[in-house]
């Protein structure tokens, strides 16, 4: 849960949903605060399951997955979540994440 670690994986134009945080975050200063914040919860273990990749073309690609996100410090941050990512290839190589959106399942009827 290193918050520069977390920051390094986004895209400098990002924008996306977190499930914290209410309105579409559309700048990377932004964003790295509430990677900060997920650093904060101290998850130390996360189960994904259900994990969808779909290829887009040679430069972009998605994941969709479900996940279980578990802190032995702070037992009230568990929770389960799911995702969107989208995978672009910046130039010169690295793969970077341009959009998220996290959301809470909703809960059953």
């Amino acid at each position: 849960m290193d918050p520069a670690r977390l920051k390094a994986v986004y895209a400098p134009d990002f924008a996306g949903f977190d499930y914290s945080v209410a309105p579409l975050v559309t700048d990377k200063a932004g964003w790295d605060k509430v990677e900060e914040q997920f650093a904060t919860a101290k998850l130390d273990k996360l189960t994904v399951k259900n994990k969808k990749i779909q290829i887009l073309g040679p430069d972009a690609f998605v994941v969709s997955f479900e996940g279980m996100g578990t802190s032995s410090t702070v037992p009230q941050n568990n929770g389960e979540f799911r995702c969107t990512d989208i995978y672009h290839r910046e130039a010169g190589g690295p793969w970077l994440i341009v959009t998220e959106h996290c959301s809470t399942p909703p809960k059953a009827a």
